[in-house]
């Protein structure tokens, strides 16, 4: 919960799926789901890093958009955990987003632009920055 926004904790609820994994153990999926909130919860988790690991994640922003213009953050569970935003490759949480930009996605040069002035200017509306974002998505 600690990667959400306070004001999206107590509105937040979630899916629980179990999974056997290769060995046999058990792993428990939670997932959640909000439309037109994306950019509001990724710059919360933004400026929430640490600066240099806010930095590094941004210089290799185009290595997590896919081709469908979905954004892929992983997160340490265990920081996370403690109330710590950090990204994560082992053990993670992991944040699907979908930004639009006036009905179309956005190009991983775009989002890159977007989030650089998202960080900063954090005195910026969500929607004011980058454009007019519809459609946000994240899961």
């Amino acid at each position: 919960m600690s990667v959400l926004p306070h004001e999206l904790r107590e509105l937040t609820r979630f899916s629980v799926e179990v999974f056997n994994g290769h060995f046999g153990d058990h792993i428990t999926v939670l997932r959640a789901e909000h439309k037109k909130k994306a950019a509001g919860i990724l710059r919360y988790v933004l400026m929430s890093m640490e600066p240099a690991s806010r930095k590094e994640f941004l210089n290799n922003i185009e290595d997590r958009i896919d081709k469908s213009g979905n954004l892929y953050i992983r997160l340490d569970k265990q920081q996370a955990f403690l109330g710590i935003i950090e990204p994560g490759d082992s053990d993670s949480v992991r944040l699907k987003l979908h930004l639009q930009g006036s009905g179309h996605d956005l190009s991983p040069q775009d989002t890159r632009r977007y989030l650089m002035d998202m960080v900063e200017k954090p005195d910026l509306q969500a929607s004011d920055s980058g454009g007019d974002l519809l459609g946000q998505k994240v899961r």
